[in-house]
């Protein structure tokens, strides 16, 4: 499929993702997600006049899953691969900020990668229990008795900082191709990294950021080594 293609299925599934009927709604931006990202696209070929006129907002996402210490971490890599940013207000409350398609991409993408960990860490700390325990296998943390919520709080931090390296790694690589190809992805870089930063600064922030602790070298362990190998194209294949 050409670049052109892929973009013009991208740009039909963001219009159906403000479809009225949600289930339609989701599905579009999930499968607008899965393109943007296995093509490396987060708006880079779209007109950039067009760019100009649209603004900036937040998305609000809160729940019980936010509480979780590690899980800003995770949201803000997965703003970041759509060219945003994450703010947490709260305990419980975090806010993407960004262009409306490109925030809707990266909460797809956020829900889907905290799916994925949640089935992954339940495997990953049975595996991890009866290595602590009598059998004659070892772990890397065998001296320590095994805590099932700070193996999984260890497991979650090094799962989004393993994601986060990637989607450093990966933006960084995509400016230098965008940059590299047309004199139009030099300015749509230019223009939505300055709409970001002049939103940014009209805002009245005070953000919340708990510390987060790695109390399970194991489970830190296990969680970067699936946050390196985990799927960043998106909830559909």
């Amino acid at each position: 499929m050409s670049n052109i293609k892929i973009i013009e299925r991208i740009e039909k599934l963001l219009r159906l993702s403000k479809s009225d009927n949600q289930h339609e709604a989701e599905l579009a931006a999930q499968r607008a997600s899965e393109l943007m990202t296995k093509h490396q696209i987060s708006m880079s070929s779209l007109d950039v006049e067009e760019m100009k006129n649209e603004t900036i907002g937040q998305n609000l996402y809160e729940g019980e899953t936010i509480k979780r210490q590690w899980v800003p971490i995770l949201a803000d890599a997965c703003a970041k691969l759509f060219d945003g940013m994450v703010v947490q207000k709260g305990v419980s409350k975090i806010f993407f900020v960004g262009f409306d398609e490109d925030n809707k991409a990266a909460q797809e993408l956020f829900r889907h990668l905290y799916g994925a960990w949640d089935g992954i860490v339940k495997r990953d700390s049975k595996i991890e229990k009866l290595k602590r325990s009598d059998t004659g296998l070892f772990s890397v943390d065998f001296s320590q008795p095994f805590n099932g919520a700070s193996y999984r709080n260890s497991h979650g931090l090094g799962y989004a900082n393993g994601i986060r390296s990637r989607v450093f790694q990966l933006v960084k690589d995509r400016k230098k191709e965008v940059q590299a190809a047309s004199v139009a992805g030099t300015d749509l870089i230019i223009v939505k990294g300055a709409a970001l930063r002049s939103y940014e600064a009209g805002q009245n922030w005070r953000s919340s950021r708990t510390s987060t602790n790695n109390r399970d070298r194991a489970g830190y362990s296990a969680g970067s080594t699936a946050g390196q190998s985990a799927a960043l194209g998106g909830a559909i294949a």
